[in-house]
């Protein structure tokens, strides 16, 4: 999926094993695939958490894309969670990402609500940790802006 849509991912996947060993069960990540003719074509790792549930990570292959594998793990998900949380966060990308807008908008159709969160809200308890939180967010978006290709930067 990196090479199909050009990208580099970030994300500590490697995480969801650690967290599957030290929440209680209804808290772990749960994992799905979607199969076509018996492989594999795309999964989902998605979690709990009170009212919400949270879209982790998710990929998916070529062949996935003629058969709708995503929006079918999306459903399958969906279906899980009918009656037991209010929200569904699916995330967003920093940058705006198109394919993930296409996506939402396909999952949801003409009866849907997409809901926008205009930014990121975090808490400091100290001045250090104000600092620090300061710092990541300032490195994390000069990442992502040099990870863009500088967009909308114009020379003089």
């Amino acid at each position: 999926m990196m090479t199909r849509k050009q990208v580099t991912l970030y994300d500590p996947v490697e995480i969801v094993p650690k967290l599957r060993a030290h929440f209680s069960e209804e808290m772990r990540p749960q994992a799905l695939l979607a199969r076509h003719n018996g492989e594999a074509v795309a999964g989902i790792v998605y979690a709990v958490f009170g009212d919400v549930a949270y879209y982790m990570y998710g990929a998916s292959s070529e062949k996935a894309l003629p058969v709708r594998g995503g929006y079918a793990l999306q459903w399958a998900v969906l279906d899980r969670l009918r009656g037991r949380v209010r929200w569904y966060d699916l995330g967003g990308a920093p940058d705006g990402g198109l394919s993930l807008h296409q996506f939402k908008s396909g999952l949801v159709g003409k009866a849907g609500l997409r809901i926008g969160m205009p930014c990121e809200f975090n808490y400091a308890a100290t001045f250090r940790a104000t600092c620090a939180l300061f710092l990541i967010q300032t490195i994390r978006r000069i990442r992502l802006f040099v990870r863009n290709g500088f967009p909308n930067f114009r020379r003089a």
